[in-house]
């Protein structure tokens, strides 16, 4: 009785002794894989690239940046750091983050090179440009608006109180990257439980009511053509091979579902070349029960980061 379970203990030993050394073996051949393959990528350049164009980005920087998605929430130093400047940020309906635009601006561009926001609100735009030594130049139609950006950057930055539809006649400089999001068509009409949150803390519910803004019209196709004139404006005035970044949603308005984003990329691509797109999520926003107990009604928290290159 004892012996025979000393042989089976001493069997179970062995074949777990084998078990153990193929395991080994398997994931030293999975290790010795992975080092190959991160030979071959450029995470391990220290320096920028002599044949970089583009930016100031090492290979290590370049591929941290091509993921096609990110999360990214509100960060509470950029809050801070609006607040502290002025207490009328919260009165804008719909800003970004400078932090975030950062990296589309230090990845499309050089120190010293030219960056364009057509819809600047408070000027995020502008505060990454100021950040990361970049010439920003923003138009805002909203006089409110201005005198906040006015605040929050300095004398390198330039900030336009003018109408995004008069591009071309504004004699602007050649531009070496473009990063916006223009209104999303008239969605700000629509009283949400955002919309009515605002409302109950004395915050503006729509950019303006200046009949100029785009975000208060309400034919969807008169929107769009007036949007992309305003893009292929910009176009003239950017330098070939450089890019556009549009940050966009498709938008419900009463039960439909309008595909603004993709209906603008296909618009877009009559002059641009439509690259590709990085999908901005957020994490940090509530979730609403809509359509429930009966209909699937999505919690919209993601923008489309839409891609555009001008041919060489």
């Amino acid at each position: 009785m004892n012996t025979s379970k000393t042989k089976k203990t001493s069997k179970t030993k062995k074949t777990s002794k084998t078990k153990k050394t193929s395991k080994t073996k398997k994931t030293s051949k999975t290790t010795t894989k992975i080092i190959k393959q991160t030979t071959l990528t450029p995470t391990n350049e220290p320096k920028i690239h002599p044949k970089n164009t583009l930016n100031d980005l090492n290979g290590r920087e370049w591929l941290k940046f091509l993921k096609s998605w990110y999360v990214f929430d509100a960060i509470k130093s950029d809050l801070n750091e609006e607040r502290e400047i002025t207490k009328d940020s919260d009165d804008h309906p719909a800003t970004f983050s400078p932090t975030m635009i950062e990296g589309f601006v230090n990845f499309f561009t050089k120190k010293n090179m030219t960056v364009l926001d057509p819809f600047a609100g408070i000027g995020s735009t502008l505060v990454a440009c100021d950040r990361n030594d970049r010439k920003g130049i923003g138009i805002e139609l909203n006089p409110k608006y201005v005198s906040i950006i006015k605040k929050r950057i300095s004398k390198n930055q330039k900030i336009l109180k003018k109408d995004a539809s008069k591009i071309s006649k504004l004699k602007l400089p050649e531009i070496d990257f473009c990063i916006n999001s223009p209104p999303y068509w008239n969605m700000l009409h629509k009283i949400d439980t955002n919309q009515q949150n605002r409302i109950k803390k004395g915050l503006s519910t729509k950019y303006s009511e200046n009949t100029n803004d785009l975000g208060n019209i309400a034919n969807y196709e008169e929107f769009m053509e007036k949007l992309v004139q305003i893009y292929f404006q910009i176009f003239d005035i950017m330098k070939p091979g450089k890019y556009m970044v549009v940050i966009v949603q498709n938008v419900i308005m009463k039960s439909v579902m309008n595909p603004f984003a993709w209906d603008l990329a296909i618009r877009l691509s009559k002059k641009f070349i439509l690259k590709k797109e990085k999908i901005w999520c957020q994490d940090h926003k509530n979730l609403y029960p809509f359509g429930y107990p009966t209909s699937w009604v999505s919690n919209t928290h993601h923008h489309y980061c839409l891609v555009f290159q001008k041919p060489k």
